[in-house]
């Protein structure tokens, strides 16, 4: 019988598609509820190593076996950088501009 109750772990490779619906929820877009699968540019953004969104700053939220959610948290160290790989290849599926935003972090956090 697999693990039950409420587990994390870092997310693998193999977590990049539900990663990359976490972050699509986060930006306000309904996928968990539509049952939308992410591909093309959504789904490269959080397979990459060097994204905010990847899967390499995630931890998965397990709750009997099966992923939940996710927290995604990175450094501050060349964020401006970062956020710009992150959303230029997925900006057009956004209702906002990411790159008009203040930067959320800076070097140190």
């Amino acid at each position: 019988m697999g693990e039950r109750g409420l587990t994390f772990r870092a997310a693998t490779i193999h977590d990049a598609p539900f990663v990359a619906v976490v972050m699509m929820e986060a930006v306000g877009k309904e996928y968990m509820e539509r049952g939308v699968e992410p591909s093309g540019h959504v789904l490269e953004v959080c397979r990459r190593d060097d994204t905010l969104y990847s899967y390499k700053n995630a931890v998965i939220a397990m709750l009997d076996g099966k992923p939940v959610g996710a927290l995604i948290s990175y450094p501050g160290e060349g964020y401006h950088e970062v956020k710009v790989r992150t959303f230029a290849p997925i900006r057009d599926l956004l209702d906002f501009d990411p790159m008009a935003m203040d930067d959320e972090t800076r070097a140190g956090e």
